[in-house]
């Protein structure tokens, strides 16, 4: 079974990689690709060793996790729903702890392992399949926790904003209702799963959260995070709020929502043939970054998902 060689120090670079990370994206909104090349390097570096001394095979494992990180990264991206930045940090970590790290966990953790060993090598199909999934853990609870803190902090910014607003509130009287009762009823049930406890406050807060995103969905969408500006003012890699723009446009002039160099040119030509000066962009996003760091760190104390929820119940 692979372990982490030198897990302090995947841990410190992990750490600092994606302090720095963090911050550049809650400054400016972007992250420098050095810095996340730096960290896959290391790891890949680090991974090697211990294939060509040990035939250690950690290396083969991250390099799988980190094309499938990549591969449905690159959908989410192409979606507007994340940076490459955050896909490529993603696989930074990916690289450095291919596993949950041990060294400065503060709860027992939940032996996976010992599934995999139970299994005949006859299985080696289902061996493998495991063996990756293993490997993905640790991935899978850094993009879930961040993603689960990301809803909580957005949920927060644009209650703030709505309520600093001197505009009426406009719920959906239609989506509203049913979430409300949607989010009472999953409720319940947390508390009959779980019981009073972390684990179950945790949930409360999400299911509140995504019922207040889906009741002032439309009124947080016009009135906070899209801006109509002129091109002079889009970034690369803003996010174009296409259902904002007339349908005959989008299909005409083949519109995209991620505004690379070649989509602002579909834009100047929007411009100069169809005389529209302003376009609606995604300004007031939440920055993923901050988030992707506060759940390495809980990673680290606590582990991979398996071994946070057996703790938090």
């Amino acid at each position: 079974m692979e372990t982490l060689n030198y897990e302090l120090i995947r841990i410190l670079v992990a750490l600092l990689g994606c302090g720095a990370a963090a911050y550049q994206d809650y400054k400016t909104s972007f992250i420098d690709e050095k810095i996340i090349y730096i960290m896959i390097a290391i790891g890949l570096l680090m991974n090697l060793f211990p294939f060509l001394i040990e035939d250690n095979y950690l290396i083969v494992y991250a390099l799988i996790v980190s094309i499938i990180i990549l591969t449905f990264g690159y959908l989410f991206y192409k979606k507007g729903q994340l940076g490459m930045g955050d896909v490529l940090l993603f696989v930074g970590i990916q690289q450095l702890l291919p596993l949950a790290p041990s060294s400065l966990k503060l709860v027992p953790a939940v032996d996976v392992s010992l599934i995999i060993n139970s299994i005949p090598p006859e299985n080696w199909f289902l061996v493998g399949y495991l063996n990756i999934f293993n490997h993905m853990l640790f991935f899978i609870t850094i993009f879930l926790v961040s993603s689960f803190i990301a809803t909580l902090g957005a949920s927060l910014q644009y209650a703030i904003a709505l309520l600093k607003s001197t505009k009426a509130l406009k719920p959906n009287k239609f989506l509203g209702p049913i979430a409300l009762v949607l989010a009472l009823i999953g409720s319940v049930f947390l508390y009959y799963q779980f019981g009073v406890s972390a684990a179950s406050f945790l949930f409360f807060l999400l299911l509140i959260s995504s019922a207040f995103f889906v009741t002032f969905r439309e009124q947080i969408l016009d009135e906070i995070i899209i801006r109509r500006i002129p091109i002079s003012e889009i970034e690369d890699e803003d996010i174009f709020a296409i259902d904002k723009m007339p349908a005959e446009l989008v299909k005409k002039y083949n519109l995209q929502r991620v505004l690379t160099i070649a989509e602002v040119k579909k834009l100047q030509e929007i411009e100069k043939n169809e005389k529209m000066h302003l376009f609606p962009v995604n300004k007031v996003l939440p920055r993923f970054g901050p988030y992707i760091l506060i759940a390495l760190l809980l990673g680290i104390l606590y582990g991979n998902i398996v071994d946070m929820i057996a703790f938090l119940r």
